[in-house]
């Protein structure tokens, strides 16, 4: 996780066999992994004042300007989501996956965060079919 590792190093300070990384760079890592982190609770069913709450919390005042510039430009637009865990049958276009997907041998099929359309339905009702998909799974869904 290397974008973990230079945004934990405030400083910039070189271990042995590193050069020095430009400040765009360290800042650029740094809104990466708080990006990673926001999406998790996002993911989770938490909304986007949750995620950025959970952030100020736990980094402490660490990252203020990071954390100011993710909460004006995230996406917003899914605080209008909730989470659900459905069975393939229920899946429609429109929602997204708020866990990776499966078959039931091990393979990964979707990711998480991938929004669902007609041709990802499709593909995992053939997947079903052959080697299986593991249901229930979770999505985020559009609040009525």
């Amino acid at each position: 996780m290397r974008y973990k590792n230079t945004a934990d190093n405030p400083n910039n300070e070189l271990k042995q066999g590193e050069s020095k990384l430009s400040d765009e760079v360290v800042v650029g890592s740094r809104l990466l992994y708080l990006a990673g982190l926001y999406e998790d609770v996002i993911m989770a069913g938490g909304s986007h004042k949750q995620a950025i709450d959970k952030l100020r919390k736990h980094f402490k005042g660490k990252y203020g300007i990071q954390i100011d510039a993710l909460e004006a430009t995230a996406d917003k637009g899914r605080e209008m989501m909730i989470p659900k865990n459905i069975s393939l049958a229920e899946l429609a276009p429109g929602m997204v996956f708020s866990e990776d997907i499966y078959s039931n041998t091990g393979t990964l099929l979707m990711a998480k965060g991938q929004r669902v359309s007609q041709t990802v339905v499709g593909r995992l009702m053939g997947f079903d079919e052959r080697i299986g998909v593991k249901q229930p799974f979770r999505v985020l869904v559009a609040k009525k």
